[in-house]
């Protein structure tokens, strides 16, 4: 009985002593594979994959350590990727303007298709001095390509207004199939033709030196809407204007600090094919940044 006491006894202490052990080590070891293992030791967790050892300190140096690391990487990345609403947070990195104002034309402008001796071109023909271009860019987004930030690219969502005006008393109205001139009678003081447009220009940035730069890329404008305005009386016609509903163009910019000035030209054509005068959008003016 003494002896059956005493085997019971020696076992229980052997079942406790190495039950606390695999306690232990469960709690310190947990292995993945062959010699892939994660393990604390000394306050530390490490990770050991494929040979390699990575640990990571659980003391006040260590953590202090990953967490300006981390806050490093935060930084690093909000540096490099910026985004901009109503030109609020600007950098030197972003280079569309809140707003662009300037002028534009109809540029390499034909009226071959309304054929010879018809006189379209005078009276279909756009002045330059009132005729306004606007650009406003609330939303932009700007990428930078190397840690100096010298090189970016650019990407914006804005909104064009541009006006065409008349040098003559006329208008248009689309007749037979085209854009046709229309005389205007009574005291008219201003014949336009207003075309709005989703504006979505791309942008690859060269910061130079100090706050100088120049910039290159490309537009993409949807149509929203057109408008052929006179008066007086004030008389607007909507959506009879046969403009290319989609535009594809080239951009250039250079400029300092807050200021720069811009070109835009199309390659797309202004009108739809043989529906009015063949030619191309072209702008030019200044941006501002506030």
């Amino acid at each position: 009985m003494k002896r059956l006491i005493t085997l019971i006894t020696f076992l229980l202490i052997v079942g406790v002593t190495t039950a606390q052990e695999q306690d232990s080590l469960s709690r310190n070891t947990i292995l993945i594979g062959d010699n892939n293992s994660v393990s604390t030791k000394d306050g530390n967790l490490t990770l050991s994959l494929a040979g390699m050892n990575f640990e990571i300190g659980s003391n006040e140096k260590s953590n202090s350590s990953m967490q300006n690391i981390s806050s490093e990487v935060k930084s690093n990345a909000m540096d490099r990727v910026r985004f901009t609403f109503g030109g609020i947070g600007t950098s030197k990195v972003d280079h569309v303007a809140l707003f662009e104002i300037g002028i534009n034309v109809l540029a390499n402008a034909s009226y071959a298709a309304y054929g010879t001796g018809t006189g379209v071109e005078e009276k279909l023909c756009f002045g330059n001095r009132k005729s306004i271009y606007l650009a406003i860019n609330p939303l932009t987004m700007s990428i930078a390509l190397n840690p100096k930030r010298t090189l970016s690219l650019e990407m914006a969502l804005g909104f064009q207004i541009e006006r065409y005006s008349f040098i003559n008393n006329y208008s248009m109205k689309y007749i037979d199939g085209m854009m046709r001139p229309i005389e205007l009678e009574g005291d008219i003081k201003k014949s336009q033709l207003v075309a709005n447009y989703i504006h979505l220009p791309f942008l690859l940035n060269w910061n130079i030196k100090s706050k100088f730069f120049i910039a290159a890329g490309l537009n993409f404008d949807i149509l929203m809407g057109s408008q052929l305005r006179y008066r007086k009386p004030t008389t607007i016609i909507e959506g009879t204007v046969t403009l290319n509903p989609i535009q594809l163009g080239i951009t250039a910019r250079f400029g300092w600090g807050k200021f720069y000035g811009f070109y835009n030209y199309y390659l797309s054509e202004m009108f739809k094919p043989n529906t009015g005068p063949y030619g191309n959008r072209m702008s030019a003016g200044v941006g501002l940044f506030f």
